[in-house]
Parts: structure tokens; C-alpha cells; sequence
């Protein structure tokens, strides 16, 4: 049983070098791209590659805008602005209640706000802040970006240990009945070869669920998406 373990491990690691990869050509717009990485790659331990080949890691999300990663720091809270109106592209009101609105920018970015009024040619409210952003590097010197999805390793981990140790469990079975002494297999044992064979992948379908699942936790499942390659 040891054997199928360590033989059952090796499959399990095989199987973690398995990804999924996206490209900017993949999506109809570089911008759909972006869209898709930021809800991604939010609240992750991600790994970077620049395209000189060095890396390094952002333990709390990352986020493109304007052509720039950014790291992003989970961070709640609300802060008083003003702006003139010439910088504002819309409004959007939350119903008919204008204490939560929604401001967007001439630039493209969005800010959740309340409390929101409007004097003469200005507007003034206070911004809801749920990230903060520090900008890491310019996009035209990014490779790769990736995060490891831990539950979609576990969740394709646990079939892949039953069927790898399952298959490992129902040889070695057969190796077991058939290097077995039968004048020792009457006195002692009472097990046919179909009877050996079934009980071993019995056996190691059920240790396989369980390395499965581990394994595949602990290496999890690469989500990475391809820059400048």
C-alpha cells in the first residue's frame, strides 16, 4: 500500500502542472482582457514575471489599469472629495435615493460614493475606499501573471487520486495473487485473484480520494494569463 501511495503522489503531482492559460488574443478586446484579469486576480497570493525572466509575488491581488499592475491592499473605508462637474462623465443615482451614487469619470475610472451634493460647478461626497492601489510595473514589462485556484485542484484532484491509486491498487493485485504461494493462499487465505484485485482497488481508490484531495489543495490549479509572449 505504501508503494501505491508514493506511485498514487507522483500522478497527483503530474497532474498538478496542469493550467489554464489566457492570452490577450483569447478575448475580443484587450480591454475584455483586463476586465476578466481584475476579477481574477482580486484578494489572491499571485505570482509575477516580468519579461526579463525575474519574478516575485503580490500576497493581496493585483489589478491593471492604465497600462499599469497594481498591487491591491484589502482596505474598507471612506474619505471626503470634491470635483468639478468638467471632470465628471455621469452620475448614477441608486433609485430614487441620492445618498448612494455612483460617479464616472471623463478618465473611465468609477467611484462608489455617498452623501453625495452638488454646489455651483462642483460636486462634493464622500468616496467608499475597498482597495488601495500601488502601482508595481508598466504592462510592456510584464510576461505572466498567475494565481494557484486551490479549490479547483482539490475538487479535480480527488477524481484523479481514485482512478490513479484505484488503478495502481486493482494491479498490484493481481501481482499480490499471482506471486502468492497457493498451498499458503488455501491454508491461510481464502481470496481468489478477482477477490485480491478488488480489494487492493478498493483500497486504493479510498487513498486516493484522500491524497487526491490534499494534493491537490496544497499544489492547486495554475490560472495564469500570458502579457507580452
Amino acid at each position: 500500500m505504501k508503494i501505491i501511495c508514493g506511485i498514487g503522489a507522483i500522478c497527483i503531482i503530474l497532474f498538478a502542472g496542469c493550467s489554464s492559460t489566457y492570452r490577450v488574443n483569447d478575448f475580443p478586446t484587450k480591454e475584455k482582457f483586463y476586465d476578466e484579469f481584475n476579477n481574477s486576480f482580486k484578494a489572491k497570493e499571485v505570482n509575477v514575471t516580468l519579461t526579463n525572466d525575474s519574478s516575485f509575488s503580490i500576497y493581496n491581488g493585483a489589478w491593471v489599469e492604465n497600462d499599469t499592475l497594481f498591487s491591491l491592499v484589502n482596505l474598507e473605508g471612506k474619505r471626503s472629495r470634491s470635483l468639478a462637474l468638467e471632470d465628471v462623465a455621469d452620475i448614477k443615482y441608486s433609485g430614487t435615493d441620492i445618498t448612494y451614487t455612483l460617479i464616472l469619470l471623463q478618465n473611465g475610472d468609477e467611484l462608489k460614493t455617498e452623501n453625495f451634493r452638488r454646489i455651483a460647478d462642483s460636486i462634493y461626497f464622500e468616496e467608499t475606499i475597498e482597495y488601495s492601489k500601488s502601482p508595481i510595473t508598466p504592462i510592456s514589462c510584464l510576461k505572466k501573471v498567475s494565481y494557484k485556484n486551490r479549490w479547483i485542484g482539490t475538487l479535480t484532484g480527488v477524481p484523479a487520486g481514485f482512478v490513479a491509486c484505484g488503478a495502481l491498487g486493482y494491479t498490484f493485485g493481481k501481482t499480490t495473487a499471482d506471486n502468492t504461494d497457493p498451498g499458503i493462499m488455501t491454508d491461510q487465505y481464502h481470496k481468489t485473484q478477482s477477490e485480491q484485485r478488488m480489494e487492493n482497488f478498493v483500497s486504493g481508490a479510498f487513498v486516493g480520494l484522500i491524497v487526491g484531495g490534499i494534493g491537490g489543495y496544497f499544489f492547486g490549479y495554475p490560472i495564469t494569463y500570458e502579457f507580452n509572449k
